[in-house]
């Protein structure tokens, strides 16, 4: 399954591009200080000004992509 990482999924142009990819069949992620309300969405909360945050997150990416992601 393809999937789809996206920072700000919970509101405006975010959530409507999280839409389109989850209508295409993608696994979406929300990397975002607050929830997607799309179901379907896996949401990781992510302060994107703190480096802590962000290994944090990559981590939880790189374990729910079971360790492989190809970035296109």
């Amino acid at each position: 399954m393809k999937a789809a990482i996206i920072t700000g999924a919970s509101v405006g142009i975010g959530r409507e591009t999280a839409a389109l990819f989850l209508a295409d069949g993608f696994q979406v992620f929300n990397l975002s200080r607050r929830a997607c309300p799309l179901d379907g969405v896996v949401n990781l909360s992510c302060d994107l000004s703190s480096g802590e945050a962000i290994a944090s997150c990559a981590a939880s990416l790189h374990q729910s992509l079971g360790g492989k992601a190809q970035i296109t």
